[in-house]
């Protein structure tokens, strides 16, 4: 009876499709697995946004390709629940193609919860919090590192809406600021009711000065100005600066501050506008010493293609292309490979002097057709400055050149047009200007992959389309053909 049993033709069969179905689980499962492992080394994804913002470009493969030093992208949650939000997931993904496009770069991640001194031995100081979107970059070799928000890596724009993808920009940025040698600072000068922009911050943040160490503010008035500065920021001062008058009274002289660090090769950007009072003691040092000042008035164009607003106020500028005014041009040439417009908005014209021992020149200008208003009268129209560059040279070994910079705009709101329209070029202007003032890249051209269009491409949909009916078609295909196969063989016991 039990021979016959195991040798019933049904028996067999029947058994023969349990072993097929469990076997077929089994291999689904394996399958599944070698996925995962060879996803988790190269990367099994296809990049179907239109806006390809999980691609790295050239230009941060250029600037990172060749670097040695080990690099640590640390996330302060496990993966599976940081990927559960829509724009960590975006982060996460992006930091792991770093990884596979880099050798030296690598993605850790570390729950704060679960393995808290892991994450605080970040902290700069007591006060400094870490959130479960945080992303740490680290630079194990030098101990630098730089403690970014999550918000730091999406561009908003004035009502605080997210409207793009910064992340190549940030994370770029960061490697590039953890690696170099020096300590550079950036200083925003305060105490003069001065309303520096968050635009211009973002700005600055991206080009890796993200840190309390690194973006720095200071009162002239209680304050020198650090070592190792690379740039000193006064934008749009509302009070003046106390200059050799009141020294005399006993008081600090912050203008005599800001002649000895520029005279020790400082660079200084100065933003004034329309609106901007007058400065005596600060307007005095920069067309004395610097050769550039400004004029009350209010600079529009009244021709379509010079402005982009009906009232003529936000000025479509022309970029100085003359290669013999040097370090003008050293800027413009930068902004230009991005064939992009800068924008600038409540402009006041900038006069440029002849000064023996500085070179100035504008860096750019409205068309001919422009005029200045005061008042609401036309007192001045033709070519007008809206922001220019004044440089001293010198050899102090012999040797090697050393340079200072002043640069003075006539807008302080021009990196604000910038977060409106996505074809200014008005933050790359200031990270050119970064690049000239020092010797570390800053990476410029890197723009935010855009929310504007959330949709998938042309191209990406026909891959999507085909993906999914490979997906979903052909194991499914292959198990009905499997089960009427096997209907039909038990079908003839």
């Amino acid at each position: 009876m039990k021979k016959r049993l195991f040798s019933n033709r049904r028996m067999k069969y029947g058994s023969a499709a349990i072993t097929f179905t469990a076997l077929f689980i089994v291999i689904i499962i394996l399958i599944n697995a070698i996925l995962s492992v060879i996803d988790s080394r190269v990367g099994l994804y296809a990049d179907l946004t239109q806006e390809q913002r999980f691609e790295i470009s050239d230009i941060s493969s250029g600037l990172l390709d060749g670097m040695t030093d080990e690099i640590e992208i640390i996330f302060c949650r496990d993966r599976d629940r940081l990927i559960e939000d829509t724009h960590n997931a975006m982060i996460v993904t992006l930091a792991e193609k770093y990884e596979l496009e880099f050798d030296n770069i690598k993605v850790k991640f570390i729950d704060r919860a679960r393995n808290p001194g892991e994450i605080n031995k970040f902290r700069r100081s007591t006060g400094d919090k870490f959130s479960d979107t945080d992303v740490i970059i680290h630079a194990p070799a030098t101990g630098k590192f730089r403690h970014l928000r999550r918000t730091a890596f999406f561009s908003t724009d004035s009502d605080g809406i997210l409207r793009g993808f910064n992340g190549e920009m940030r994370i770029t940025a960061s490697v590039l600021a953890v690696t170099r040698a020096s300590e550079d600072k950036v200083v925003l000068i305060t105490g003069h009711d001065e309303a520096v922009s968050t635009p211009l911050v973002e700005v600055l943040m991206n080009a890796g000065y993200d840190s309390e160490d690194s973006l720095v503010s200071v009162n002239l008035a209680t304050s020198d100005i650090p070592e190792n500065t690379r740039l000193v920021i006064i934008d749009n001062p509302k009070r003046d600066f106390l200059g050799y008058s009141a020294e005399k009274t006993g008081s600090v002289n912050e203008i005599a501050k800001i002649d000895k660090y520029l005279k020790a090769h400082g660079n200084l950007f100065v933003a004034v506008d329309n609106e901007t009072p007058a400065l005596p003691e600060l307007s005095e040092y920069l067309r004395e010493e610097w050769g550039l000042s400004y004029t009350a008035g209010l600079v529009i164009e009244d021709t379509p293609e010079h402005t982009i607003s009906t009232d003529g106020r936000s000025l479509i500028a022309n970029y100085n292309n003359n290669s013999e005014d040097a370090y003008a041009y050293e800027v413009t040439r930068r902004v230009n490979t991005t064939s992009a417009r800068t924008v600038v908005s409540s402009a006041t014209p900038i006069n440029i002097e002849a000064v023996s021992d500085k070179t100035v020149s504008p860096i750019i200008t409205t068309s001919s057709a422009a005029r200045v208003l005061k008042d609401s009268k036309t007192v001045a129209s033709g070519v007008q400055n809206l922001m220019a560059i004044s440089t001293f040279l010198e050899y102090p070994d012999g040797m090697y050149e050393k340079l200072s910079h002043v640069i003075l705009c006539g807008s302080t709101d021009f990196v604000y047009t910038d977060m409106a329209l996505t074809s200014t070029a008005n933050a790359d202007l200031v990270y050119s200007i970064l690049n000239i003032v020092g010797t570390e890249k800053v990476p410029i051209d890197i723009r935010a992959k855009l929310f504007s269009d959330t949709s998938i491409n042309g191209t990406g949909m026909a891959t999507a389309r085909n993906m999914t009916v490979r997906i979903s078609v052909i194991p499914a295909a292959i198990v009905l053909i499997l089960g009427v196969y096997m209907f039909i063989r038990r079908r003839r016991l």
